[in-house]
């Protein structure tokens, strides 16, 4: 009967998720923290979606005039925020966590990975 912990094998599963808000701020921070080269290297779609989601979270959807033709990346920029339409912040937040998640997931080892889960999730700092 006793089924605590052996699923998993971590007590992770006995702490209580943190408000969004807080495992937003943690992936934000950590994204902010990556080197700028080094084993993973985020393409140009990544970046914009880190980017589009970010703005979504913290500002809500694009009112900003969409930038002119010859400004490139102000304008792939705008055109990612601009694809969140109303999505909530919250959802924004969620989505840029998960991303993070994901990210982590593909471009690190198993227990690196673990460890990022666990911050994102339950720890503050």
């Amino acid at each position: 009967m006793a089924s605590g912990g052996a699923e998993g094998g971590s007590t992770s599963n006995n702490r209580t998720p943190r408000p969004i808000t807080e495992r937003f701020r943690t992936a934000v921070a950590m994204i902010r923290t990556l080197p700028k080269e080094g084993p993973y290297m985020a393409d140009n779609k990544t970046k914009l979606r880190f980017y589009a989601l970010y703005k979504q979270a913290t500002e809500g959807p694009c009112a900003a005039p969409k930038p002119g033709f010859w400004d490139v990346v102000g304008k792939a920029k705008w055109e990612a925020w601009s694809l969140c339409g109303n999505m909530s912040k919250e959802i924004a937040m969620q989505l840029y966590v998960d991303e993070l998640t994901e990210v982590y997931l593909y471009g690190v080892t198993w227990p690196q990975y673990m460890m990022v889960h666990s911050i994102i999730i339950t720890h503050t700092f």
